[in-house]
């Protein structure tokens, strides 16, 4: 039957850096937490979630923390019209020497922590939230179209083949 969660929540996260300044100037930014409620926002969140598990990627600074996130492909209407709903700014490019374009996420590391804990990174290891596979049916529907449409494929007898790397997202696949 399945069922949206109350929320989703973003937790709250802060760091400090000293500047170049010559005064050496101890700077600190906190995020507040982000609650995503409501099925309009729980459903493109899920939407976006299965973008990544199929087509994103993650950047890490020195320390080894996650702070950038993009979704590489085609797909930068339906990525773009996603991040609208969440209100998440995102641009895309093009990179020097490549063809394939990637669709860059704002929300910083925040973002980017959530969905790297939540999805995992590199693509042996990617997965769904449980969340995600608890929604109704229909909007597991939109989760399985955005995931045929990245990674998906339909073979001589008509039947739609799925290829992935991690033996959990396969398995969750085999659930949708």
């Amino acid at each position: 039957k399945g069922s949206y969660p109350d929320s989703v929540e973003l937790p709250a996260w802060s760091y400090s850096q000293r500047t170049t300044a010559a005064d050496g100037h101890l700077c600190e930014k906190t995020f507040d937490k982000v609650t995503y409620s409501g099925h309009d926002e729980l459903s493109a969140l899920s939407q976006l979630l299965a973008y990544f598990v199929a087509e994103g990627t993650l950047g890490f600074d020195e320390a080894g923390d996650p702070f950038q996130l993009s979704v590489t492909g085609d797909h930068e209407d339906e990525v773009r019209a996603l991040c609208e709903r969440l209100s998440i700014t995102c641009c895309s490019a093009v990179a020097e020497g490549r063809s394939v374009k990637k669709i860059r996420l704002g929300g910083g590391r925040q973002l980017a922590r959530y969905f790297y804990s939540s999805c995992g990174h590199y693509s042996y290891n990617k997965r769904l939230p449980a969340w995600v596979l608890n929604l109704p049916p229909d909007e597991l529907t939109r989760v399985w179209e955005v995931l045929k449409t990245t990674d998906g494929s339909v073979n001589e007898n008509g039947r739609v083949v799925y290829g992935t790397t991690s033996l959990e997202l396969a398995r969750q696949v085999q659930e949708l």
